[in-house]
């Protein structure tokens, strides 16, 4: 299988993999091809799952597949390991910046309860880092409430790398 590191699988963002060799229309179909396996997270997933083959882990080389959730968390699954139990593979897990579930007042109307982390992560390859944008939430109306930031993490354990995470900040030149 091809690394899938960005959303849609390519820096265009089409989705298209064009040198597919192994899946056709012949075999996949209900009876040879669907769900392998599932695995519990917290939160929702709104991101797209990424994948990278061979990740050298403390448990050696291992295929995985990451997924970002709602409630600020990465995981980081064994793609291989086809055990039944929703809570097996589990390689890492993170829980980035806090977070808050709020009510239907939201400010973001296209989810409902906690609103972390919803943009596809992105996988740097060559320095196998994973970067991830985080929400916090507080308390409504605190001057932290909302804030976001750009985390680093080493895709081989979790960890952040050095100098991440980072806030990010604007200015508006309009306002002096």
């Amino acid at each position: 299988m091809k690394n899938v590191v960005t959303q849609h699988n390519d820096n265009s963002r089409t989705g298209a993999y064009l040198s597919e060799t192994q899946l056709t229309p012949a075999n996949v179909n209900p009876t040879t091809f669907g769900k392998l396996y599932e695995r519990d997270v917290e939160g929702d997933v709104y991101a797209q799952p990424l994948y990278m083959r061979g990740v050298p882990t403390s448990l050696g080389a291992k295929n995985l597949f990451f997924i970002a959730t709602s409630t600020n968390d990465v995981y980081a699954f064994d793609a291989d390991n086809f055990d039944a139990n929703p809570g097996a593979g589990v390689i890492w897990h993170r829980s980035l910046d806090s977070w808050r579930a709020l009510g239907e007042d939201e400010i973001c109307t296209e989810t409902i309860g906690s609103v972390g982390i919803t943009s596809t992560p992105v996988i740097d390859v060559q320095s196998q880092t994973m970067y991830v944008v985080t929400r916090r939430s507080t308390t409504r109306g605190d001057l932290h409430d909302g804030e976001n930031f750009l985390h680093a993490l080493n895709i081989a354990d979790g960890n952040e790398r050095p100098h991440s995470p980072v806030k990010i900040q604007a200015t508006d030149p309009n306002q002096q």
